[in-house]
């Protein structure tokens, strides 16, 4: 059975790194990265159509607009019948994701303030967090993040946790 797995958490938590971790452990031939902060929507129907020709779809989010407040508009590219899911929500203090948004590398994001970081931050645990988590009708796990944590651990445990489901 394919494996639909999304990562949630707020700006600099380390989505991105977990999301390629995991796509690497579960090997690249096999595995594709769906962006689901993409909001246009022929770039996104593009996304979606590609990662159906691989068995791990590996999904990072932070809000993604409709794609958080409709779920089901894209969630149907993934039937029950054919994906196992689960729903990935990374956790860690605020001074780590403010510390991963200054390391980032990654030039879409040069752009983003401090105070648009710590906004955001209480947005996504305040209100994008659980109105995602009341639309979907698969697991969603909490896996820490933090600075002070390998991200081998949090791979590892997502892992694990795709052997259950």
């Amino acid at each position: 059975m394919k494996k639909l797995v999304i990562i949630r958490g707020p700006a600099g938590i380390g989505k991105t790194t977990i999301a390629n971790s995991l796509v690497a452990k579960l090997g690249t031939n096999t595995s594709y990265l769906l962006h689901l902060d993409e909001t246009r929507t022929d770039i996104f129907q593009a996304y979606i159509m590609n990662s159906q020709k691989y068995d791990n779809v590996i999904a990072e989010m932070f809000y993604g607009g409709f794609h958080t407040t409709n779920p089901a508009e894209w969630l149907k590219y993934f039937p029950d019948d054919k994906y196992k899911k689960i729903s990935i929500v990374l956790t860690a203090p605020l001074e780590d994701c403010l510390s991963g948004v200054i390391k980032r590398k990654h030039p879409s994001h040069f752009g983003i303030s401090l105070d648009t970081v710590r906004t955001d931050y209480y947005d996504f645990y305040n209100t994008i967090k659980p109105v995602f988590r009341e639309l979907i009708n698969f697991p969603e796990i909490e896996v820490d993040n933090s600075r002070t944590k390998s991200p081998v651990m949090a791979v590892n445990l997502i892992f694990d946790k795709l052997q259950e489901i």
